[in-house]
């Protein structure tokens, strides 16, 4: 079948035809590559969340923090992977959080 693309050219594609539940489904037929990569870009999307609101929490628990959560954190702090990630989540949502504000409260 062919797919015209966003350019205006055309790109052949495969879908694949399946019964389910007594219906019929068609679907494009995915490369094992791509199908781990969208795999593979959800986990990190979750993870990024996960870590998000861990790091959020830290502040929300405050001084009132248990044993556990400063025991993590003291941990986290020193892994230099971890780190890298949180750091890479606050410049890329803080900035587009703050943009994203900014565009709201100028329009009033």
């Amino acid at each position: 079948m062919m797919s015209r693309t966003s350019n205006d050219e055309f790109e052949e594609m495969e879908y694949e035809v399946r019964d389910v539940d007594q219906e019929t489904v068609v679907s494009r037929r995915m490369r094992r590559e791509e199908s781990m990569q969208d795999i593979v870009n959800d986990a990190e999307k979750r993870i990024e969340q996960i870590i998000y609101e861990f790091v959020y929490n830290l502040e929300v628990s405050g001084t009132e923090a248990s044993r556990e959560v400063s025991y993590c954190r003291e941990i986290l702090s020193q892994d230099e992977k971890f780190m890298k990630v949180v750091e890479e989540i606050y410049k890329n949502r803080h900035k587009g959080f703050e943009a994203g504000y900014k565009k709201l409260t100028d329009s009033n």
